[in-house]
């Protein structure tokens, strides 16, 4: 596989916009503008929709990160992700007790 996208429209309190939950290029097909050309492509379509932007998330310590720089994707200084990490047995007595 070269290239692969999963995403959905998401309708938000500031509009609606296009999420990308999932976008990678095989490594040895980096550096194409495969990459580039899917997200000059997506632009379209949102301004077509009349959607109000792309939205993604990427750690920063990976090559992605420093693509989407380049693109002019920006981080939203004011969002942070959040998480809890629980065991199986903590799980079932999470369901049990619902």
């Amino acid at each position: 596989m070269v290239f692969h996208n999963n995403g959905h429209v998401r309708h938000w309190y500031t509009g609606t916009e296009y999420y990308i939950d999932e976008f990678c290029i095989a490594r040895n097909k980096q550096g194409l503008g495969i990459g580039t050309k899917f997200l000059k492509d997506m632009e379209q379509y949102i301004i077509n929709r009349e959607m109000t932007q792309i939205f993604l998330q990427t750690d920063r310590n990976v090559p992605a990160y420093h693509f989407y720089k380049k693109k002019n994707l920006l981080n939203y200084r004011s969002m942070f992700h959040l998480q809890k990490k629980l065991d199986f047995n903590q799980m079932i007595a999470l369901i049990m007790e619902g």
